[in-house]
């Protein structure tokens, strides 16, 4: 029931004039629903209508406290919606941003997640390189495989444009 309502209401031409900020506790709540399907559609749409139209309004924290929730859940799909719509279009991203936009690019194979992290991270490059960097070497220490350090490095030289930086195995 609750997926096809999600679904009606994006459905609608008018769906993000509709859902109006009493709708986030809403979908916060129907973010826990066993049904992948629905939490995806929960990613899609809060991330759409709150963190990426229309871009003056300010982004709301609880969609984004929202976002980083989804962005660990088991569903790959549910993970990509949190951070295609989400993760990657906030702005001023905070350092809990960051870092789950640095983990997912190391932990996560998909390429299209990992693209979408790369942008997302070159986005706000300029305001948090000290942010990105402190970020991603706490991550490198975490790595657990050689994949992981492969895509951590590859991450920093795709956001910031260079080698990361030399260290003990790396």
């Amino acid at each position: 029931m609750r997926r096809e309502t999600l679904s009606t209401i994006r459905q609608s031409s008018k769906w993000v004039e509709i859902l109006d900020d009493s709708f986030v506790p809403v979908l916060q709540s129907v973010a826990a629903d066993p049904d992948p399907q629905v939490r995806r559609e929960v990613a899609g749409l809060a991330g759409y209508r709150w963190l990426w139209v229309p871009p003056a309004v300010p982004q709301d924290p609880n969609v984004i406290a929202l976002m980083l929730q989804l962005s660990a859940d088991s569903d790959r799909e549910v993970r990509y919606n949190a951070v295609y719509y989400g993760l990657s279009v906030v702005r001023g991203k905070s350092e809990p941003v960051v870092r789950r936009l640095i983990r997912l690019a190391a932990t996560d194979a998909d390429n299209d997640l990992f693209g979408r992290t790369v942008w997302g991270l070159k986005s706000g490059v300029d305001t948090t390189p000290p942010l990105f960097t402190r970020a991603w070497a706490a991550q490198w220490q975490n790595a657990g495989t050689d994949d992981e350090k492969a895509a951590l490095r590859r991450l920093y030289r795709e956001v910031l444009g260079r080698e990361p930086p030399a260290g003990p195995g790396r």
